[in-house]
């Protein structure tokens, strides 16, 4: 019992750390590119390592204003979705 909540926990922090550098090389050759990161594709790529927090932040008044929410509710959907079955795979 106490080894399955061990490997939710350290599988939860390097899929946030794994998902969050993989964003920013992404963003980091997207900018090299002379491409705006301040996007839908940016703000999925977050949703995606943040999982059922990027859903909740996604509706929020202020980033429904920006226009975050939809793609941080889509990546955090595919986020979550990913993160179970990958933990269940284990």
């Amino acid at each position: 019992m106490f080894s399955a909540f061990v490997s939710l926990i350290g599988l939860g922090i390097v899929w946030v750390i794994v998902f969050l550098i993989l964003g920013s090389v992404i963003n980091t050759v997207r900018v090299r590119k002379g491409e705006s990161i301040n996007d839908s594709v940016t703000f999925f790529m977050q949703g995606v390592a943040l999982g059922p927090i990027a859903i909740m932040g996604g509706f929020d008044p202020r980033n429904q204003a920006n226009g975050k929410s939809g793609g941080l509710v889509a990546g955090g959907i595919v986020g979550t979705i990913s993160y179970l079955v990958v933990y269940s795979n284990l």
